[in-house]
């Protein structure tokens, strides 16, 4: 798979936080059935490793859950 332009797209949503951010911002992505999710720091990104269908819709929509 070829690299995504990380400057081509608008503004992503941390899926774990919920925080708006820039692909240029995050610090941190991975990347569940084909997309890729971006995260503002380590936590957020090691709490969704752990269980992703939480944040994760049927779709692939990050969900509105929060982590505590």
């Amino acid at each position: 798979m070829q690299a995504e332009d990380r400057t081509a797209h608008g503004p992503e949503r941390d899926p774990v936080c919920g925080r708006e951010l820039t692909r240029e911002q995050a610090l941190l992505s991975a990347e569940v059935k084909d997309r890729t999710y971006f995260f503002c720091s380590e936590r957020c990104r090691l709490m969704f490793s752990i269980r992703p269908a939480w944040f994760v819709e049927r779709d692939g929509a990050p969900t509105r859950r929060q982590a505590s």
